[in-house]
């Protein structure tokens, strides 16, 4: 959804670059040239909303890497999650990492939008007493395959030095953390 109305007029919308490209091109929605100093941040507008409505996606915001190469000019967050039911402006945070002043113009392709699917995990925690002199992890196991929330497992247990039980478990038997997905 168009937020902005200089998106599609003095803005191009949002595209793919080439055939090849995996991630839409977001460009600058702004009306005038923002100058970012060096060591600041500035928040820019896209001029663009958009309900992806699957929760099976995630629109993931990623930084242009000449920007950050030779402008030294990268998202404040690393990257950024746009969720399936987000429907507000997708807004994106630069920051200035080099030693020059830079400008933002008007329509100026400043990050991308990757679209990617989602697994989302069944989560599993035990209360185990981490601070304890001693711990160490002695085992992760990961197995795969069978249908969602079946055989697909991340497990990370415990031991202590002495070969004893962490918080009354067998030795090496203490679940730390499961995902089951």
């Amino acid at each position: 959804k168009i937020v902005n109305p200089l998106m599609g007029e003095a803005i191009p919308l949002p595209t793919y670059a080439t055939d090849g490209s995996a991630a839409i091109d977001l460009r600058a929605c702004v009306k005038e040239q923002i100058d970012i100093p060096p060591g600041e941040t500035a928040l820019i507008g896209s001029g663009i909303a958009i309900n992806i409505k699957d929760p099976n996606l995630v629109g993931i915001i990623l930084p242009r890497s000449g920007l950050g190469i030779h402008k030294g000019i990268i998202l404040a967050n690393t990257m950024g999650v746009i969720d399936s039911d987000y429907q507000g402006e997708i807004k994106i945070a630069l920051f200035n990492r080099g030693p020059n002043h830079y400008t933002i113009k008007p329509a100026d392709r400043i990050c991308q939008m990757l679209f990617m699917p989602v697994t989302r995990a069944t989560l599993s925690f035990s209360r185990v007493d981490l601070l304890r002199v001693g711990v160490r992890i002695v085992s992760s196991s990961v197995e795969l395959g069978g249908r969602p929330g079946r055989g697909r497992r991340i497990a990370l247990q415990d031991q202590a030095d002495d070969g004893g039980s962490v918080g009354g478990a067998q030795p090496g038997g203490n679940l730390l953390l499961q995902i089951i997905f």
